[in-house]
């Protein structure tokens, strides 16, 4: 016997609304952009709050820059930094400017 297809989730005003307010609880916990300091000790938070700002999941953000979501995490955690070239590919997806990312003061 065939198990029956099962059919798409149906997106509600609710879900969508539940979603939103956990991208906004998310927000609220970090730093606002003018507490970040310049240069690398604040790309990871930068890039972290461009992230959420922008919706997107790390597994989103990382198929749209070409990178593994591993990498992304560790660009984010500060463990280690995006190259020039990660920094433009990022700043077009996040919607903002490589200096914007970098900011070195």
């Amino acid at each position: 016997m065939e198990a029956a297809p099962s059919k798409p989730k149906r997106t509600t005003s609710a879900t969508v609304a539940a979603a939103a307010g956990r991208w906004a609880a998310a927000l609220a916990k970090l730093p606002q952009e003018s507490e970040i300091p310049p240069g690398s000790a604040g790309i990871s938070l930068r890039i972290h709050r461009a992230r959420i700002e922008n919706k997107k999941s790390i597994s989103e953000l990382a198929r749209l820059v070409g990178v593994a979501p591993m990498t992304l995490m560790r660009w984010e955690s500060g463990r280690c930094f995006p190259g020039v070239d990660d920094v433009e590919r990022l700043a077009k997806e996040l919607r903002r400017s490589p200096g914007a990312l970098v900011r070195w003061a």
